[in-house]
């Protein structure tokens, strides 16, 4: 169940350190920073893009915990544009396939290719784990044990960490502790 959290977490706790563009880069590898070439999306237009589908996941996240509607106007555009293909993996030396999602780069330059194949994956993964939440039987509650995609309990702390056993979980342990001790909730 890792890809149900594959992608779409990562980049919505990076979310929270991007004050400014750099920062916000940060989610793709510098070697495809490069804004040159290609006849789509400048540097502006591919970071606002990124902000955008960034904060429809987080939306989207907050009422499909809420047991509220998801606001599928948001998500249903990037997923029509998503491209699947099962890839082969190399595990232990064994051939195995997965399914990987993804943008077309034609016609982009590396970097915004870069970033709308990073919220390709990241939306077509949110949707999984929407399916996989909006299936149980108990939703919007959980049956017992059902991994779950929650914002850590401390009160400060709005970091999403995967709970296996569907419980709310620390991020970290200096969380668990400022929870602990009252009056050290920072």
């Amino acid at each position: 169940m890792n890809e149900l959290s594959s992608h779409w977490v990562p980049l919505l706790n990076a979310e929270k350190t991007w004050l400014t563009d750099e920062a916000m880069l940060g989610v793709i590898p510098e070697s495809e920073r490069d804004f040159s070439g290609g006849r789509e999306w400048s540097r502006d237009r591919a970071l606002t893009y990124l902000a955008n589908n960034v904060s429809a996941l987080r939306t989207n996240h907050g009422h499909l915990e809420a047991g509220e509607p998801l606001d599928l106007d948001l998500l249903n555009p990037v997923l029509a544009r998503v491209s699947l293909q099962l890839v082969e993996l190399r595990r232990a030396g064994v051939a195995t396939a997965a399914l990987e999602a993804g943008a077309s780069a034609a016609g982009f330059n590396r970097a915004s290719a870069a970033l709308r194949s990073l919220v390709h994956r990241a939306t077509f993964h949110f949707a999984l784990y929407a399916d996989w939440r909006l299936s149980d039987p108990l939703y919007p509650g959980a049956s017992a044990g059902v991994l779950r995609i929650l914002c850590c309990p401390a009160s400060a702390c709005s970091v999403l960490v995967v709970s296996p056993a569907g419980r709310p979980r620390y991020c970290s342990p200096r969380c668990a502790e400022s929870t602990a001790r009252p009056g050290r909730n920072t």
